[in-house]
């Protein structure tokens, strides 16, 4: 038998409802019509970026999604880019050198074998002090000069012994041969004395290698028995708080228009103009600054010889924008660029021509306005996204 229910009118529409809903669910996802545009201008039409679970995504365009957990796990910091005036700088590439008044040079006079000091031989790094004996070098003769040598010094010992004995033998007839006779006799003993002291001396000698300044010793190229000319050099002791920065320029009017200096990249260190030299050498001209260090006490976290790159603050001003220097990154192009925020969550990249100002300031001199907001911190990062 055959029953029909009847619902009542507000249970069906209800039933309407879920019925649409489910028939919805089964559905596939809905498109976008053509032309259609998103809050933030981009095209939803467009091949949608894939998205990781994190919510991390570079969108077509080459923007960023970051979601807001994201920034704050990776500390991106943004700030307002205010246009400014800044210092007009200029690079300028140099290298650590010695200051000639706190280092020093060990040579040797004459060529010879190396012989250890009294604490051995010093090694790169080790601290010494002023007039501290390094080493010695042993002069080696020729076998001819050699022989020469003893000859003479045989010949000078017979000849003492012979004064000697002449000597006592005068003095045994003293009261009967005049005084004048026996002290000629004792003068010629003594001189013959003293010469043969004095070569027999150099057939032993050996030259005294020490310290001319106390600091720390930067070269070291010894070892114990080697042999090294003259003029050689054997050691190089430096004050590690003492050095100088030599840079390089093809501008003759550059070093007067200098009102300050810094190392690119080296924050731990200060740098004041020394002077600059009146030839040029090489086509370029030589400007001396002084290294200092940026606390009382710090050691210098440089190196004799280091390449570095002198950043010197002119004296003329520019316009631009004053940013950390991390917040400029590269692209895939090799160009430089900032981050700039135009949403919640959405960062886009903005090309720009940058000169540095110090160690960690840039000044952004094209591409930014003073309504950009602009990544200061985390700029890496979302560079990295992919």
């Amino acid at each position: 038998m055959r029953h029909n229910f009847a619902y009542p009118r507000g249970q069906q529409s209800v039933l309407a409802a879920m019925a649409l809903v489910a028939g919805l669910i089964g559905l596939s996802p809905a498109h976008a019509s053509p032309g259609a545009h998103g809050p933030n201008g981009e095209h939803l039409d467009a091949p949608g970026a894939a998205v990781n679970a994190s919510g991390l995504a570079r969108l077509p365009d080459g923007s960023v999604n970051v979601p807001k957990i994201a920034q704050r796990r990776m500390a991106i910091r943004t700030v307002l880019a205010p246009e400014s005036e800044a210092a007009a700088t200029v690079e300028m590439p140099g290298r650590v050198v010695l200051d000639p008044n706190a280092s020093g040079r060990v040579q040797a006079v004459y060529g010879g074998r190396v012989e250890p000091g009294p604490k051995g031989l010093p090694v790169a790094g080790q601290a010494v002090k002023r007039g501290e004996v390094l080493a010695y070098v042993r002069y080696q003769a020729e076998p001819y000069a050699l022989g020469t040598q003893q000859a003479q010094l045989a010949e000078l010992r017979a000849q003492r012994q012979l004064a000697d004995q002449r000597v006592q033998r005068l003095e045994g007839l003293e009261g009967t041969v005049p005084r004048k006779e026996i002290e000629a006799a004792r003068t010629e003993a003594t001189s013959l004395a003293e010469r043969e002291r004095s070569i027999g001396g150099s057939l032993v000698a050996r030259e005294v290698l020490i310290a001319p300044v106390s600091g720390v010793i930067a070269r070291a190229d010894l070892a114990v028995g080697q042999v090294v000319e003259p003029r050689d050099v054997l050691f190089e002791v430096v004050d590690p708080a003492r050095m100088l920065v030599e840079a390089t320029t093809a501008d003759p009017s550059a070093p007067a228009r200098v009102a300050g200096a810094s190392l690119l990249g080296v924050s731990e260190v200060t740098l004041r103009l020394l002077g600059a030299s009146r030839s040029m050498r090489d086509g370029v001209l030589p400007i001396t600054f002084v290294l200092g260090a940026s606390k009382p006490g710090a050691a210098l976290p440089l190196a004799i010889g280091q390449p570095v790159t002198v950043v010197a603050q002119l004296k003329e001003r520019i316009k631009g924008v004053v940013l950390p220097a991390q917040a400029v990154v590269r692209n895939p192009s090799n160009e430089p660029i900032v981050w700039i925020k135009s949403g919640a969550e959405r960062f886009i990249p903005q090309p720009v021509q940058f000169r540095p100002l110090d160690a960690n300031t840039v000044v952004i001199t094209q591409g930014l306005s003073a309504d950009n907001r602009v990544v200061v911190q985390g700029a890496p990062l979302i560079a990295q996204i992919r």
